[in-house]
């Protein structure tokens, strides 16, 4: 919503954006932040973890009593990632994207957390059964008037294709003779394999998706993952997860479409 730089004292601040008391902002830290919803929905307090840990460490780590009021706040903590089984002890599996990026952070959650707080963790097998199509993000481009969303993925897959070509072809067989930098992308037809959104997907349409448990320790039984290996991707069925996805997105990008467009457009400079 707002960017600043060195030497510069002004913010850029869009047009119709709340005041901070108004707003869906916090002035604090993101651990900050956790405790804070942790104590006011005490039980209650679905954590979705799709990016590094560190937040979360940085609550755990602050002292003991804020470890304790994320013990008993915490009614579970959904990871997007894969994990490992280990003298009957849950171990991030760092073959995992959203792990690896904080090697540290990811080993305090699993060890301070899963004694009290349910892990439901979705894995990689899970997102490569299903597929977000060029057509489909066509299909959101004629909602906006434009080619935005196509643009969008086509930016972020370069960035993975560059940063690791070798995976972005075992993931996205595009013909050798196409795996360049003018034509790879023309010779696309799945855009996405949505790790993230079926994570949320899994929390909200469980029935698309079959869990499978840890173990049966009482710590282990109360744990869950879904596709945490090949033999077990655990998606029911993958057409439906994909329809499912499309279809609330396309309601997010149909009211955007309806308000006239994204907020931010159009700026106030401050």
């Amino acid at each position: 919503a707002a960017c600043s730089s060195a030497g510069r004292n002004e913010c850029f601040v869009p047009a119709g954006t709340p005041q901070l008391e108004d707003a869906a902002l916090y002035a604090g830290s993101a651990a900050d932040l956790l405790i804070e919803l942790a104590e006011r929905h005490a039980g209650a307090l679905e954590v979705y973890a799709i990016a590094a840990f560190s937040p979360i460490a940085a609550a755990i780590e602050g002292s003991s009593e804020r470890l304790e009021i994320l013990r008993r706040g915490i009614r579970a903590l959904y990871i997007q990632g894969q994990c490992r089984i280990e003298d009957d002890r849950l171990r991030p599996d760092f073959a995992a994207f959203n792990l690896a990026e904080d090697t540290h952070a990811a080993e305090v959650v699993f060890e301070s957390l899963q004694d009290a707080v349910p892990f439901r963790i979705l894995g990689k097998h899970a997102a490569y059964q299903v597929s977000l199509l060029r057509s489909d993000f066509a299909a959101w481009d004629r909602f906006l008037g434009s080619d935005e969303m196509t643009q969008s993925a086509k930016e972020n897959m370069n960035v993975f294709r560059k940063g690791n070509p070798d995976k972005f072809y075992e993931l996205y067989p595009i013909p050798e003779q196409y795996r360049n930098d003018e034509e790879w992308f023309q010779h696309m037809n799945e855009f996405s394999h949505p790790y993230d959104p079926l994570l949320l997907l899994s929390a909200f349409r469980p029935g698309i998706f079959e869990e499978s448990t840890c173990g049966t320790s009482a710590i282990l039984q109360k744990h869950t993952t879904i596709g945490n290996t090949a033999d077990a991707p655990g998606v029911r069925d993958a057409r439906l997860a994909q329809a499912t996805l499309c279809e609330l997105i396309g309601q997010g990008v149909r009211a955007i479409a309806a308000s006239g467009g994204p907020p931010g457009e159009q700026s106030s400079h401050l």
